[in-house]
């Protein structure tokens, strides 16, 4: 929980990343007649507000510091993601060692904490959802309301933070100016409170370097093999297609991030017929599927505590699943849950046919209890990148 209670004071401004996506400026709403298959982008009044680059300060008990966050909307529209960074002033770096045993060189390795953030509408029941994952491996599921010119949203902390829970009120001030105030509740009942404000610029952000502070980096052979980019084709009971992955360590190396990419090249008469009857897509909805790029972003760690992988997705169709997964041999077998635009359960099966080849395979069982198999072959197209 030490952990926890030093990111919370060095990352204060980790509120910065209210980046929410409510339905309304003055009320949560249910989008009007929300797809079960291809949901519209989301483009709310507070959302696309929030899309842009700011900079500010932050400040705990008098202690402050520089925070910057770049917000973009992402996966077709079905989600807004925000990365953001801090660099900690002499004043910080003293109150920090007032509250609390930490050495000159973990101080060091604080200055380049960054965190990632990913939010969504649920388009059942309009709610907004968070994911947060930083680069002291925290991560944090939060839900949110709005209520006039404010956002609260509650994160519950998991892994590096595990028993925690913190509360983020994020104000417009106008429409280049907002303020964050955050209360945290640590595991063993301690509260601490921090407070940033920031404004917005057309300054670019950039990113901090990759040194670790309490957390190993993620260094497994099986990570390493994966980072690089991949191209190759699939086919499921959807359709066929093929598309380009890029995987990379980030955020201090503590997880590892994959972008994806896939077009569907061909959709034969059986598969539209189960995307009509077990997917419930539309004409219209298959047509845009077809002829729009299909997005994904899945963050990958390893439980310190277990051994196991975990992962989440996050894709254009605005489904969320979270992963949990075991090594054999030269397998990785994860099993998914899925939800808010998705819901069931796969189970995903990749296997490392040599260093430069993967075979992926995915069985997915609906909730109607209805099966879907995806299978598809990818293939190194530049070397492994050094993490």
């Amino acid at each position: 929980m030490k952990k926890l209670f030093i990111v919370l004071l060095v990352s204060l401004f980790m509120a910065v990343i209210m980046a929410s996506c409510a339905a309304k400026e003055t009320k949560m709403v249910k989008e009007n007649s929300p797809s079960a298959f291809l949901p519209k982008p989301i483009d709310d009044d507070w959302s696309s507000w929030l899309v842009g680059e700011w900079e500010g300060i932050t400040e705990i008990g008098g202690a402050k510091s520089k925070a910057w966050t770049k917000i973009e909307s992402g996966l077709n529209g079905q989600f807004l993601i925000v990365k953001w960074g801090n660099a900690i002033t002499s004043e910080q770096i003293q109150k920090l060692k007032e509250i609390m045993t930490v050495s000159d060189e973990e101080i060091k390795k604080m200055q380049s904490f960054e965190s990632l953030e990913l939010h969504t509408i649920d388009p059942k029941t309009g709610k907004v959802i968070g994911y947060l994952f930083d680069s002291l491996h925290c991560v944090a599921k939060g839900t949110a309301e709005r209520k006039g010119n404010k956002e609260i949203i509650e994160w519950q902390w998991s892994l590096a933070g595990q028993g925690a829970s913190s509360v983020r009120i994020t104000e417009k001030i106008n429409h280049n100016k907002f303020v964050i105030n955050n209360k945290y509740t640590l595991a063993d009942g301690s509260i601490m409170e921090d407070r940033a404000q920031m404004t917005r610029t057309n300054k670019m952000v950039k990113e901090s370097g990759k040194s670790s502070f309490l957390s190993k980096p993620v260094d497994d052979d099986w990570s390493r093999l994966l980072v690089g980019e991949w191209e190759g084709s699939g086919e499921s009971d959807a359709g066929t297609g093929k598309g380009r992955v890029k995987i990379e360590f980030a955020l201090n190396g503590q997880f590892l991030i994959k972008k994806g990419e896939a077009l569907i090249t061909e959709i034969t008469p059986e598969q539209k017929k189960y995307l009509k009857d077990t997917l419930h897509a539309t004409d219209e909805e298959i047509e845009k599927f077809q002829s729009t790029s299909f997005k994904e972003i899945e963050i990958f760690t390893i439980d310190s505590k277990t051994g196991e992988t975990i992962g989440f997705l996050f894709d254009s169709l605005r489904c969320v699943a979270v992963g949990r997964g075991k090594r054999e041999g030269n397998k990785e077998i994860i099993n998914w849950v899925w939800s808010v635009g998705g819901q069931g359960t796969s189970e995903r099966i990749s296997e490392k046919a040599d260093d430069n080849k993967l075979i992926v395979t995915e069985r997915y069982t609906l909730p109607d209890g209805s099966k879907m198999e995806d299978k598809g072959e990818m293939t190194r197209k530049k070397t492994a990148a050094e993490k």
